[in-house]
C-alpha cells in the first residue's frame, strides 16, 4: 500500500502540478524548485528569501511612522461608520474564533479520549481537529489584536503585540 502511495506521488512533476494543486500554488512550487535546482542552488534560493524578509522589515519600519488615519485608509476604513462597522465585524470574528476553538477543542478531546477507535483513525481525526482548532485560535488572536489597535487608535505590529501577550503599554496609558 505504501509503495503505491509513493508511486502515485512520484508522477507529480512541476509540469503537471497545475492539475494537482491549482495554478498559483503550482507556479510558486515550480519556480522554487527551478531556483533550488539552478546554478546557485539552495544557497541562492535562501539568500533571496532573506533579502525579501529584510525588505519586509524595512517596509514595516516605514509604515510605523505614518499617521493612524492613513493606516486606516490603507485598510479600507475611510469614515467613522466604516470604523464602527470594522469594529463590529472584528468583534464577531473574535466570537467566531472563540466558539470554533471551544468546539474543536471539545471535539478533539471527545474523539481522542472518549471515542473508541483505532490509532489510525484517532491520528487522522486528531490532525484534522487540531488544524481547525489552529484556525479558530488564529482568528481569535488576530481579531483581538485589531480591536486593540482600533480602541487605542495607535498601530503596533502584530508580532510585538503577540510577544507581549497583548499587554502592551499604549501611549495613552503611559501619560
Amino acid at each position: 500500500m505504501i509503495s503505491r502511495i509513493f508511486r502515485w506521488f512520484s508522477r507529480i512533476t512541476p509540469k503537471n502540478l497545475p492539475s494537482w494543486f491549482g495554478w498559483g500554488v503550482a507556479k510558486d512550487v515550480y519556480n522554487d524548485c527551478r531556483e533550488i535546482g539552478g546554478k546557485d542552488g539552495a544557497r541562492g534560493f535562501f539568500s533571496r528569501r532573506k533579502e525579501l524578509y529584510r525588505e519586509n522589515l524595512r517596509l514595516e519600519h516605514e509604515l510605523q511612522g505614518i499617521p493612524f488615519e492613513d493606516r486606516l485608509a490603507r485598510w479600507g476604513i475611510e469614515t467613522e461608520e466604516d470604523l464602527a462597522r470594522a469594529v463590529r465585524d472584528f468583534r464577531r470574528a473574535r466570537v467566531a474564533g472563540v466558539l470554533l476553538t471551544l468546539l474543536m477543542g471539545a471535539f478533539c478531546f471527545w474523539q481522542l479520549f472518549i471515542l473508541s477507535q483505532s490509532a489510525w483513525w484517532k491520528t487522522l481525526h486528531g490532525i484534522a481537529g487540531l488544524s481547525i482548532l489552529a484556525v479558530g485560535i488564529i482568528r481569535w488572536v488576530t481579531a483581538s489584536w485589531r480591536l486593540q489597535v482600533f480602541k487605542h487608535k495607535k498601530f503596533i505590529p502584530f508580532l510585538r503585540w503577540l510577544t507581549q501577550l497583548g499587554n502592551v503599554k499604549w501611549q495613552d496609558e503611559q501619560q
